[in-house]
């Protein structure tokens, strides 16, 4: 007989408080950072709600962190982040994200968030996404598919065309922003270092 696999509990709103204090940060403070309500944060913490994966990476964002660096300081023993990786496309935790005018989804599984993850991107005409500096040592890796991105990070600023690819630092605040006439549509690579 297989044992059944029972996954760590994580009081993830105690976590979060944790970690926010930590950083020094008030609550005020991780709204205007995430874009996540007060009230939201407030219901997460004191366990009156459990986030949604889009509202938990907002958070996480605003804390300069990933979704699964949060998770991995809540378990007793973090994962070996050296071991080899293989995911189903059935078993992956699907995550879609939509803003105004952007729409991505993540590729990798939550397992190599925090290390590497993947994305897809469709941003509309005249809208730009604008990202918080990562954590230290974090770069984007970005190909357009179609379309026409201008992509800005801290003074560095680029036009990519269809086929294009650019390499930039993301521990400083960076912006992608469509300036052609349809939708651009891009693979986007985070590492961590």
């Amino acid at each position: 007989m297989i044992p059944q696999y029972s996954p760590p509990k994580i009081d993830l709103g105690a976590l979060l408080k944790k970690i926010r204090k930590g950083k020094g940060m008030t609550m005020d403070d991780l709204a205007r950072a995430s874009g996540v309500s007060k009230s939201m944060l407030s219901q997460i913490e004191a366990k009156k709600t459990n986030p949604t994966l889009a509202t938990l990476g907002k958070v996480a964002q605003g804390l300069g962190l990933s979704i699964q660096h949060i998770l991995d300081l809540g378990l007793p023993n973090p994962p070996n982040q050296t071991s080899h990786t293989f995911t189903r496309s059935s078993d992956r935790v699907a995550l879609e994200v939509n803003k105004p005018g952007v729409h991505f989804s993540v590729l990798t599984p939550l397992s190599t968030a925090g290390d590497l993850e993947v994305y897809t991107l469709e941003i509309a005409p005249g809208t730009t996404l604008e990202s918080l500096a990562h954590l230290p040592g974090t770069r984007e890796a970005l190909t357009l598919i179609s379309g026409s991105l201008k992509v800005v990070s801290g003074e560095t600023e680029w036009t990519l065309e269809k086929g294009d690819f650019a390499l930039y630092p993301a521990d400083q605040t960076h912006s992608l922003t469509n300036r052609g006439e349809g939708f651009a549509i891009a693979h986007m690579v985070v590492v961590y270092s």
